[in-house]
């Protein structure tokens, strides 16, 4: 099943707000992914015990986490996330993309990148 740009934003725009806004990584991976998972990011394992535990380990980790999602940008079977991340209340949080591959309806396999939103900067331009 192959989804429209909009069907794969929507359904990764579901995804964060179970994983991440309810703080329910199994049921998000229940709900919205697929083996086999491959991670790309460096310290969580591949599959979806692996994202389970990684996301489920962040969130124990930081109970007040919140992510606010900037733009949702889709293309063909890749869904891209540029969100302003807050691990803790305070402070000026993360700036961050996640890109997911979307396989038959499903989150397939996931890239991240992430950079701390500085105090002061060389012009006036956000991050956002």
């Amino acid at each position: 099943m192959s989804l429209t740009s909009d069907q794969a934003k929507q359904l990764v725009m579901d995804f964060f707000k179970v994983a991440f806004g309810d703080k329910d990584p199994d049921r998000a991976a229940q709900l919205y992914m697929a083996e086999p998972y491959v991670q790309h990011n460096p310290q969580v394992a591949d599959g979806l015990d692996g994202f389970r535990a990684g996301v489920g380990g962040m969130l124990q980790a930081f109970p007040q986490m919140r992510t606010e999602i900037k733009r949702v940008v889709s293309d063909g079977e890749h869904v891209v996330v540029h969100q302003h991340l807050f691990m803790v209340p305070e402070g000026n949080g993360t700036a961050a993309v996640d890109m997911f591959r979307i396989k038959d309806g499903r989150i397939v396999e996931h890239w991240d990148v992430y950079q701390d939103v500085p105090s002061e900067a060389a012009n006036d331009n956000t991050m956002f």
